[in-house]
């Protein structure tokens, strides 16, 4: 399976929701290939097309407070899998990949729970999504890659719920709260802001973690489920502010 990223920025083909233009706490990441092929729409919040071509003086217009997000000299990138730093101008969220298997293994687990934590000697750590043309061999088991499932953050933001059932939206990547957002909510002074990483209890059924950054197997739908602290931030070639709602090809 694709190796989890701790930080970066949206993927060239992803939409990204904010909450608000002016002083945006909450990003919703979507891939835009899959809102296009179900047809959906999206409105009533500014909504950014990434991957397309610069245009930051419109940037600023449009959306001043996206604008304010872009680094300029600022220092880029993350501290692990267990531990989102709270830098300025970075969003953090926790993303869950989920993967169908094919055949009928439990992920060499003994008898016992429906949720699995899948080790390094598991056959499960490696789900290939790409069997029929793979030519690699080694310890892997089969299947396929099926959705991202939504979260659910407590007032403090200490606690994420992953939910089970499909997210609305077809395409849904990961929900992503502002630094100054977590910081606020988790009580965390801004002379921790350099020092302090967030890494919140993590609940998926009966099963949850400090951090993320760990692998569970669901006996009950068998499923594979990656689940990791991310972080992103933004460029101003991410943006294209004046495109709100559906885009054609």
């Amino acid at each position: 399976m694709d190796a989890p990223s701790n930080t970066g920025y949206p993927g060239s083909l992803d939409t990204v929701l904010f909450d608000n233009a002016d002083h945006p706490l909450r990003a919703v990441v979507y891939s835009t290939q899959d809102l296009i092929k179900s047809r959906t729409i999206i409105s009533g919040s500014p909504l950014v097309f990434t991957g397309r071509q610069p245009s930051a003086p419109r940037l600023k217009n449009t959306f001043p407070g996206l604008y304010d997000l872009v680094l300029t000299g600022g220092v880029r990138g993350g501290s692990g899998g267990e531990k989102s730093n709270l830098l300025p101008q970075h969003f953090s969220g926790v993303v869950v990949r989920v993967f169908k298997l094919d055949d009928g293994s439990d992920c060499g687990a003994a008898p016992g729970g429906a949720i699995v934590v899948i080790g390094q000697e598991s056959p499960c750590r490696d789900v290939r999504t790409n069997c029929a043309t793979a030519t690699a061999t080694g310890d892997f088991v089969c299947g396929r890659y099926i959705r991202n499932l939504d979260t659910a953050y407590d007032d403090r933001l200490a606690n994420v719920q992953v939910l089970h059932a499909m997210p609305e939206n077809p395409g849904f990547k990961a929900r992503y709260l502002s630094s100054g957002l977590i910081m606020d909510q988790a009580g965390i002074p801004e002379s921790e802001r350099t020092k302090s990483g967030w890494r919140p209890r993590i609940c998926y059924k009966t099963y949850c973690r400090i951090g993320g950054d760990f692998t569970i197997y669901d006996r009950e739908t068998h499923e594979v489920l990656t689940v990791w602290v991310n972080q992103i931030n933004f460029d101003p070639s991410d943006f294209t502010p004046d495109v709100k709602g559906y885009v054609e090809h």
